[in-house]
C-alpha cells in the first residue's frame, strides 16, 4: 500500500483481466465507465448488470449498503430494486466516465500544443 508502482501496476493487471474477462473493447467510448463498473461490481456482477440492462434478466442481487442510503447525487433517492441498484451503478460509472473524457481531452490538447 505504500509502494505506488505496485499499485499502479496491479490496477493495471486488474483492468486488463476484466477488459478480458467481460469483452471489453479498448476502443469501447465507454471504456472507462465499464471498466469501474467490471471493478466495482466483479466481472460476473458486471455482466449479470448489463444482461439485466439489455434483457431485463437475469435478475441480480442488491447489495445491503445500497439500501441503506440516498444517492441523490447520482438521482437516485433510495434503491428499492435491482433496476434502481442498476442504475445508480451505470449513474456512477457515468461520472467516471465523464471525468476520463476530459482528461483525454486535456492530454490530446497539451500534446498538440507541444
Amino acid at each position: 500500500a505504500t509502494d505506488p508502482e505496485a499499485s499502479i501496476m496491479a490496477i493495471a493487471w486488474y483492468s486488463s483481466e476484466n477488459m478480458k474477462t467481460c469483452k471489453i473493447k479498448p476502443t469501447d467510448p465507454d471504456l472507462a465507465g465499464k471498466l469501474y463498473e467490471a471493478h466495482h461490481e466483479g466481472a460476473q456482477g458486471a455482466k449479470t448488470m448489463w444482461t439485466f440492462r439489455e434483457k431485463g434478466e437475469p435478475e441480480g442481487k442488491v447489495p445491503a449498503w445500497a439500501n441503506k442510503g440516498s444517492f441523490k447525487p447520482f438521482g437516485i433517492n433510495k434503491v428499492e430494486d435491482y433496476e434502481d441498484y442498476s442504475n445508480l451503478i451505470k449513474a456512477m460509472s457515468g461520472k467516471v466516465q465523464k471525468v476520463a473524457d476530459f482528461y483525454t481531452q486535456e492530454v490530446t490538447e497539451f500534446n498538440e500544443e507541444q
